[in-house]
């Protein structure tokens, strides 16, 4: 996230836990009593795992479900073809981000899956559980 007129960035991490319990939106609303305006901040969702590798247990639906609601966890946790649940976290992050007040034409949302591109990302299940890294840098 940034806010160049501000002069604010922020880099969170946003998995499953963190995206239902509003790290983006806590990430916003720190950036603003900062001073910034949520109508300028820019977002970026990085590479991460997609829904067409995210599959999810009935526990993750519940989860989603208590903590953001019922519609939120049946608009964002779809059941497959095969009865396979499956999770769509960048597009979680992607409304509450709208839910905080930036613009749509704000967030940029990567096409990457670590897990489908995990010759190029380190994806903890394409690797079936083995620890990796990841590194970033954020810059003004």
């Amino acid at each position: 996230m940034e806010d160049r007129q501000c002069g604010v960035v922020a880099a969170l991490h946003a998995g499953w836990r963190g995206t239902v319990a509003g790290i983006a939106e806590k990430g916003v609303n720190m950036m603003t009593s900062l001073g910034c305006h949520a109508q300028n901040i820019q977002v970026a969702i990085g590479p991460c795992i997609h829904s067409c590798c995210y599959e999810v247990g009935e526990d993750f639906y519940d989860n989603v479900s208590y903590a953001r609601g019922k519609r939120f966890a049946d608009k964002y946790v779809i059941r497959d073809k095969n009865l396979v649940l499956r999770a769509d976290i960048t597009s979680m992050n992607a409304e509450i981000l709208l839910d905080a007040g930036i613009l749509s034409e704000n967030i940029s949302i990567s096409s990457r899956c670590t897990c489908c591109d995990s010759e190029l990302f380190f994806s903890h299940r394409a690797s079936k559980g083995h620890r990796g890294t990841m590194k970033a840098a954020i810059v003004l």
